[in-house]
């Protein structure tokens, strides 16, 4: 019998609470994650939109993780930003230091918050392999470009990274099946 606080509490209002608050953000990161690297040729700002969305949730929770990692991060932005001004080409370097803030501050920390448990961790693993696959048998039909194209900056280097990101966690997958 358990003896924790959980154990008091009625059915629906833990079941409830559980999906509501804890899938949002997973699944968030999910569509992110499909969308960014599926890239398809009109994404709608759909990643945009996650990340902001995201960031939000990540700013409104009450309790936030403040691990050593994470103040890393937030310091290797802070460094990036204040670097901008002092760059020879500050341009390039604002949307660096832009890229390096949606992938960081918008994905990666609330990724860190809001990943609470294995099961989190085996949906967004999937959704990256599910991702790779398609991206790969795309590929494979329209003569090594990805989804968008090369318009969209999907060539054959951008598969074979796709692709050789994918492949560890594929094969400890199958040996942890």
């Amino acid at each position: 019998m358990r003896t924790d606080s959980t154990a008091m509490q009625p059915v629906s209002r833990t079941a409830s609470s559980a999906t509501r608050g804890g899938w949002t953000p997973v699944i968030l990161l999910c569509l992110w994650l499909a969308m960014e690297l599926g890239r398809p040729p009109y994404p709608l700002k759909i990643p945009l939109l996650c990340s902001l969305a995201l960031a939000g949730l990540w700013i409104a929770a009450p309790r936030k993780r403040w691990d050593p990692v994470l103040i890393c991060m937030l310091g290797l932005l802070a460094t990036g930003w204040v670097g901008v001004p002092l760059a020879a080409n500050q341009y390039s370097a604002f949307w660096a230091c832009y890229g390096l803030t949606i992938a960081v501050g918008f994905i990666s920390i609330p990724a860190a918050q809001f990943m609470k448990n294995m099961r989190h961790i085996h949906v967004f693993v999937w959704v990256f392999l599910a991702t790779s696959t398609y991206v790969g048998l795309f590929a494979i039909t329209h003569a090594g470009f990805g989804p968008a194209g090369p318009g969209g900056g999907q060539d054959e280097n951008y598969v074979s990274a796709a692709m050789s990101a994918a492949l560890p966690f594929a094969y400890f997958g199958l040996s942890a099946t």
